[in-house]
């Protein structure tokens, strides 16, 4: 019984020392995943303290490159730029400056005076200045066309169109006229506002007074294309035979006209020579205007005819439209 409580002893004493063996064992190896795991962490935080401190000074640095470029891309084109685009833009920007001094020259200001002249003078050059003034506004500002809008201007301006005869000032005024209509046209909202009663028997008398006159031919016929496609009323106001009349005999005779000019030698010298030459923007222009004309005529056709069936069903007589 002694012998094998000693055999028991020394058993316990080989566990107890295997046992602290493998804690040490385990200890060693837990520290040494500790440690790895830590120098991985580290390096990692390291790399993105160095990525971020890196893309940063990138950035500046890049910052600086581009100002510096930019700087001297700005007097290299300078440089380069002619002498009218430099007074030009020195000039937009004294205006500038001028109109943050003086606030009358502000667009809106200038809109309002003008619109004001329009609606009380009676003399040609000051009504011409302020188209001048109104076509600007217009092209620039939608405010601007909202307050043209709201006065009625359009039908002053149609009123002033039916005044206009073949002289050269009228012209000028009238081509500044058709220009003012035909920006507010722009916006959908306001086409309403330029598309008055009246408008498109003085556009058609314009368009057939002045169809020699291509840029106020095309302007015209833009604007009427622009109410009649935009309002079914005005459309079906087209129908009828004296407007349908009209603009089918305007339509033979600009392509007449097109033909003729195409055949003409002094045109087809002109081409030949320069494809931004006015001849070959009026060619451009009247091509325009046929097409134009064409689709108008293809639409009054159609709700002719859609007019037509409904009479019919309603049992009216249709005879004389």
């Amino acid at each position: 019984s002694h012998k094998r409580k000693r055999i028991l002893l020394m058993k316990n004493v080989e566990n107890s020392k295997r046992t602290n063996a493998a804690s040490k064992i385990q200890n060693a190896y837990r520290q040494f995943i500790r440690k790895r795991k830590t120098a991985q962490f580290t390096s990692l935080i390291k790399l993105f303290i160095r990525g971020f401190l890196a893309r940063k000074k990138f950035k500046i640095m890049k910052k600086g490159f581009l100002k510096i470029q930019s700087i001297y891309r700005g007097k290299s084109i300078r440089k380069k730029c002619p002498k009218r685009l430099r007074y030009a833009a020195r000039r937009v920007h004294e205006a500038n400056e001028k109109a943050l001094i003086e606030p009358h020259m502000i667009l809106g200001a200038r809109t309002s005076s003008a619109l004001s002249v329009l609606l009380t003078s009676q003399r040609l050059a000051e009504i011409t200045g302020a188209m001048v003034t109104l076509e600007t506004s217009t092209r620039l500002s939608v405010k601007c066309c909202h307050a043209f809008s709201m006065v009625n201007a359009p039908q002053i301006l149609y009123d002033l169109i039916r005044s206009c005869n073949r002289s050269l000032p009228h012209i000028a005024l009238l081509k500044l006229i058709l220009k003012t209509l035909t920006n507010v046209s722009e916006h959908n909202i306001l086409i309403g506002s330029v598309a008055t009663p009246n408008s498109i028997e003085i556009l058609l008398d314009v368009i057939q007074m002045f169809r020699d006159k291509i840029p106020l031919f095309y302007l015209a016929i833009s604007l009427v294309g622009k109410i009649v496609f935009n309002d079914y009323t005005f459309l079906i106001h087209c129908c009828g035979r004296e407007n349908r009349k009209r603009i089918e005999g305007l339509h033979s005779i600009s392509i007449r006209k097109l033909s003729m000019s195409t055949k003409s030698p002094t045109m087809n010298k002109s081409l030949s020579q320069s494809k931004r030459s006015p001849l070959h923007a009026a060619k451009h222009d009247l091509r325009s205007c046929i097409a134009l004309m064409k689709k108008i005529l293809q639409a009054t056709s159609l709700a002719r005819k859609k007019m037509i069936l409904e009479k019919k069903s309603r049992g009216e007589a249709v005879l004389n439209f």
